[in-house]
């Protein structure tokens, strides 16, 4: 993984490895830690037989691109009654690949309990949903997961004849780094870059609506704490810590990889969920993203989890707060017969 390019960095370099490696061994156990009942196994396996019974056809591990000569892998399930139309589901983690996860693949290991909150909803509304993996920390920095969202989304558009689903609207869905990858997919230009000249690469990676919860939509703010710092110097590959100067090469970068940076006229809808309680993206963070959109016009719903921590925001009665309203919301949006998807 290339951290740095000068000597002079190389000390800092040593520092951030160390940093991400701590957050992504030692903080991990705690961001597996279910609610209430049980370890983070009972959890997970229990997770896992709710999401064998959501769908009766899944196709897994359908390879969406390569890097490297590593396949990029999506899951797709498949409603009893589909409606024709199509959503991408990005897990969450801290951008990093938990060792809790094992030998799984990450969509199916340890943020599986997200899967079950936020696919079943819309596999029993009739969407087909996509769920890829994507890059992960430490091996994998930024804009690499980002770039392989773009990916899904282009193979999704690609081959919606063969889902039977509708090309011109593409909803996406995620929570935490999920909700942070699935909004920078959202927000940027969706137009094909000269990266990739194959046919699927050609078409566009935009979307037509958007469920984000528990959004870091601000990197340089939500840096500022302290838990976040090792995590976040995973994910973009340098030394992260609280009260950078703003005009610091590293908050530079930060807010190169930040969602809020990227909003614009002609944004697609956003619903976002948030947690009153959540202290690893504090609320303030998902506020002052909504009013950004706002101010340029893209309509936007905040919906707010009463009493509630950041891991505990889609979990059992919780879900409830939000699972009606975001269904609605891709029912309006994706449901529209304007044609949107060009690259913005």
């Amino acid at each position: 993984m290339k951290f740095f390019c000068n000597g002079s960095s190389l000390r800092r370099g040593v520092v951030s490895l160390a940093v991400a490696v701590l957050a992504f061994g030692c903080l991990s156990l705690a961001a597996q830690q279910p609610p209430a009942g049980g370890g983070p196994g009972a959890a997970q396996a229990a997770a896992r037989k709710q999401l064998a019974e959501i769908s009766t056809k899944v196709d897994s591990n359908v390879i969406y691109g390569m890097y490297s000569g590593l396949a990029l892998l999506m899951d797709v399930y498949y409603p009893a009654q589909p409606n024709g139309k199509g959503v991408i589901f990005v897990h969450g983690g801290h951008w990093r690949m938990s060792p809790a996860v094992g030998t799984a693949a990450p969509k199916t290991g340890g943020n599986i309990v997200q899967l079950v909150a936020f696919i079943k909803p819309f596999v029993d509304a009739g969407y087909t949903v996509f769920v890829p993996d994507y890059r992960m920390a430490p091996r994998f920095t930024y804009p690499a997961p980002v770039e392989d969202i773009q990916r899904a989304v282009r193979f999704v558009r690609f081959n919606a004849k063969k889902y039977d689903i509708d090309p011109d609207h593409i909803g996406g869905v995620g929570f935490s780094a999920g909700a942070h990858l699935i909004s920078m997919v959202a927000l940027m230009d969706g137009k094909p870059t000269d990266r990739d000249q194959s046919p699927v690469g050609q078409v566009s990676a935009s979307l037509q609506a958007v469920v984000s919860g528990a959004t870091p939509a601000n990197l340089g703010e939500n840096a500022s704490v302290l838990e976040n710092a090792g995590w976040t110097s995973g994910f973009i590959g340098d030394l992260v810590a609280p009260g950078m100067a703003p005009n610091s090469e590293v908050y530079k970068k930060l807010m190169a990889a930040s969602p809020i940076t990227y909003v614009a006229a002609g944004a697609p809808p956003f619903f976002l969920i948030h947690a009153d309680k959540d202290a690893e993206v504090p609320m303030q963070i998902e506020v002052e993203f909504q009013q950004a959109l706002e101010k340029v016009g893209t309509p936007v719903k905040l919906v707010v989890v009463p009493d509630t921590e950041h891991e505990a925001t889609f979990v059992g009665d919780n879900a409830k707060v939000f699972t009606p309203g975001m269904v609605a919301w891709m029912d309006q949006y994706l449901q529209a017969k304007t044609t949107t998807s060009s690259a913005r």
